[in-house]
């Protein structure tokens, strides 16, 4: 890649240069300079500004040829990379994004090292006439050399890293250090202003000195912290991501990025750390700088004579498997001892009335203490019934799902209805479900409780058990279309109590801004993705009025948080995207269309496809789509490295592709994704157990043939109604085959690769959403699967 981008570059400047000086080129240390002049930041070269950010690239394309081996300039070397250092000198206020068109500028003319400085802390500017020595540079400089294998950029999810990130407060900025985002964890000490790291132009010696004890001071917390943090953690973390952003998301605004002084400091921290473990004998941290996460543009190249049928993958790539993608949840939050109980949640509105489901009217049960500042998405509307009543908007028409509702003599209806009266029997009395406390709000008093009878803890009470409330509605969503996928309503079906209590806990805890729940861990992105498919769903099987205002206000959030051009990943732009949030959000929209909700989808699928294609390859002759790289793995928790990969993302891709109709030009690869879904089928082998994979899998090649006869398909319905509880081996061995037996009848033991996360209430919902796939979506036929699709599960006893 860098090969190609510079060789272009190298073209482009031959044909511009010729209009340039005769005389030879001569470089300036240090070359640019970033000086504000006017109110506005400006780069400047040997003491004049650069008119602007264009020419700053035929500067550095001159910069990396010189060639004065008596200075120290050694010019071109081996692949034609330059070896000469460049040296920027940053104001120490200047917002660093200003980096960007130089760091741009350099990868095109494949100059890698960089020499950077804050102006004013500068011991002893580098002289002007000669090389400096990146090795010993006066105090005050950072040196960094680019990767020079991805032209300038480090693609995708560091596997095991270290995550150090800014957090802005009121009037200061502190440094975070995590594992993969997660387990966030403040520096103590460490929140300073701009002007605590650097004197101002006009200031003192006294106050230069205590700037720069100040900024020693900082780095040596955050070096400290970081290699605490590290020791600690318990993992073998061979790299380290330094994410500018404040709030831990890159900022796409350069007005509005941090000052750059914040980051030279953060990238200090982080090469003392690799300093003390070369010292040491250890393996230095491979670094990531903010820098890194921006894409590098490429320059216009000429159109190929034919364009080919199929995208053609990077001839660069290497040829092995690429390396597994690895998602670091937060501690796990009970290693031993008894589990915590999930706290409730404060609700201030007035206690609800005795309700007649023909005619329910719901007040909003979100406090509103300024309707000003608070506004919530039915702030104004008329109170509407959820079953009932009626209002000033008109009423969406249920949709054509008739081929949902439940059919005595379907295949997996008896399993299907068991595990729904698992989820009714253990929904929290506000309507939630949760990842810890559904046994304390189980309603089979006297029933025995195992937990988990094999792989994971088996017998231990908890081992069935998630995280502590931060995945609770994400869960009550998947819960919630458990119901939906059957056609269970608040309106209709054996279930109105279960369903209804689950959308007015969603209803409440939707902000003003739309997004279900809290934004201050990442999974939010999946509980407002899930919620939001919910909430679609039962307002399209309904035609709810109120429901329509709520996912209304739900859609919009998904649509701003979008990366423009690209999918979704955690929190609103975040600037880095993955295949299986964004699946989620492409599902969450499609249901919301079907709901009757207008809704502008061309530019939101043109991002979310254009990132499908950008991380599908060919890997071993084969297409494949990447977690958040190109052709990649799964991501996985930290606790479930063991556990197999599989093409998840692949029947993600293919499903969404199927489900919204974009398939042009997509056969091969789609072909492709069957083919690898096919050589991975569903086994009841812990390093194989994934129900997340089955369920989207599952999806894909029901919506691909509109048959779910495959071998595929009945290896995954054995599986899931041979190891349903209570119909499990050792169940039956011990007489535990009813609900008033066993309190676990119907579910599926948290036993997965992502049951760390949602435990029993996860496992069961995706059993079931995975077993009624035949009859959840309709295939592209428009007809409904064959309901004899699935094997006959044993008979009940």
């Amino acid at each position: 890649m860098f090969t190609r981008i510079a060789a272009a570059a190298l073209c482009l400047f031959s044909l511009s240069y010729q209009g340039l000086a005769q005389e030879p080129y001569k470089p300036a240390v240090p070359l640019l300079e970033l000086k504000q002049a006017g109110g506005k930041w400006q780069w400047h070269h040997g003491g004049k500004p650069v008119a602007d950010t264009k020419a700053i690239g035929p500067l550095l394309t001159a910069y990396a040829a010189h060639k004065d081996e008596a200075a120290g300039w050694r010019g071109l070397g081996g692949d034609a990379i330059s070896e000469n250092p460049l040296v920027v000198h940053m104001e120490g206020r200047a917002p660093w994004g200003h980096l960007r068109p130089v760091i741009d500028a350099m990868v095109l003319a494949k100059l890698p090292k960089l020499v950077a400085g804050t102006t004013q802390q500068i011991a002893k500017p580098l002289g002007t006439a000669t090389a400096p020595d990146t090795a010993s540079l006066p105090d005050g400089y950072l040196f960094h050399e680019l990767p020079r294998d991805e032209g300038g950029r480090v693609g995708g999810v560091l596997p095991e890293h270290v995550e150090l990130s800014l957090k802005q407060d009121a009037d200061s900025i502190s440094y975070v250090i995590s594992i993969g985002a997660r387990g966030r964890k403040v520096v103590e000490n460490s929140a300073c202003k701009p002007e605590d790291l650097f004197a101002p132009d006009d200031g003192d010696e006294i106050l230069r000195k205590k700037a720069s004890e100040r900024r020693a001071e900082v780095i040596s917390l955050v070096g400290n912290a970081l290699e605490a943090y590290i020791a600690n953690s318990g993992e073998k973390l061979a790299d380290a991501k330094f994410t500018e952003g404040l709030g831990g998301n890159a900022i796409p605004d350069v007005e509005k990025s941090a000052p750059w002084v914040f980051v030279e400091v953060g990238a200090l921290a982080l090469a003392m750390v690799n300093a003390k473990r070369i010292s040491a004998g250890k393996q230095a941290l491979r670094l990531e700088m903010p820098w890194q996460r921006w894409p590098v543009p490429e320059p216009p190249l000429p159109a190929p004579d034919t364009v080919p049928e199929e995208p053609q993958p990077d001839p660069e790539m290497p040829g092995d498997p690429p390396p597994k993608g690895v998602e670091f949840p937060r501690p796990e939050p009970f290693p031993s001892g008894e589990p915590k109980k999930t706290p409730k949640r404060e609700d201030k509105s007035p206690a609800p009335k005795e309700r007649d489901w023909r005619n329910d009217v719901a007040d909003n049960p979100n406090p509103r203490p300024d309707p000003d500042t608070e506004v919530k998405p039915n702030k104004d509307k008329p109170a509407v019934g959820l079953g009932g009543g009626t209002s000033g908007s008109k009423a969406v028409a249920p949709s054509p799902f008739n081929h949902r509702k439940p059919a005595p003599d379907r295949a997996n209806q008896v399993r299907v209805d068991a595990a729904l009266k698992w989820l009714a029997d253990h929904q929290d009395p506000e309507g939630f479900w949760s990842a810890t406390n559904f046994l304390a709000a189980s309603t089979r008093k006297g029933a025995t409780s195992t937990g988990n009878i094999e792989f994971v803890k088996p017998g231990e009470k908890g081992s069935d058990f998630g995280w502590e409330s931060i995945t609770d509605i994400g869960l009550t969503g998947l819960g919630l279309l458990a119901f939906t996928a059957n056609g269970l309503t608040h309106k209709e079906g054996n279930h109105k109590t279960t369903t209804r209590n689950a959308i007015l806990y969603l209803r409440k805890v939707q902000d003003r801004d739309g997004c279900f729940g809290p934004k201050d861990e990442d999974l939010f992105v999946y509980n407002h993705a899930i919620a939001t498919t919910a909430m679609a769903e039962i307002c399209a099987l309904t035609g709810d009025p109120v429901l329509k205002v709520i996912v209304e206000a739900a859609v919009k959030f998904i649509v701003e948080a979008q990366n423009p051009g690209l999918g979704w990943r955690y929190g609103v732009k975040p600037a880095e995207t993955d295949s299986s949030v964004t699946g989620w959000m492409l599902l969450a929209l499609h249901m919301a269309k079907q709901s009757g909700i207008t809704i502008d989808t061309t530019k939101v699928h043109e991002g979310a496809f254009a990132w499908f294609d950008k991380v599908t390859t060919k890997v071993e002759e084969r297409w494949r789509t990447g977690y958040d790289s190109p052709g990649g793995n799964n991501a996985r928790l930290r606790s479930a490295q063991d556990y197999d990969n599989n093409p998840t993302m692949d029947g993600i891709h293919g499903a969404v592709r199927l489900v919204l109709g974009k398939t042009e030009g997509a056969d091969a690869k789609l072909a492709d994704f069957e083919k690898s879904i096919g050589e991975h089928p569903a086994k009841w082998e812990q390093a194989k157990l994934d129900y997340y994979y089955w369920f989207w899998a599952g999806m894909f090649l029901q919506q691909r043939s509109g048959k779910v006869l495959d071998p595929w398909w009945q290896a995954t319905a054995e599986v899931l109604t041979k190891h349903q509880r209570g119909w499990h081996e050792l169940d039956t061995k011990a007489e535990r085959t009813t609900a008033a037996k066993l309190d676990e009848h119907g579910s599926w033991d948290a036993v997965d690769a992502w049951s760390p996360a949602g435990g029993r209430v996860y496992a069961t919902a995706m059993g079931v959403l995975t077993l009624s796939l035949p009859w959840r979506f309709a295939p592209p036929t428009g007809k409904a699967a064959p309901e004899n699709a699935q094997p006959e599960p044993p008979k009940e006893k």
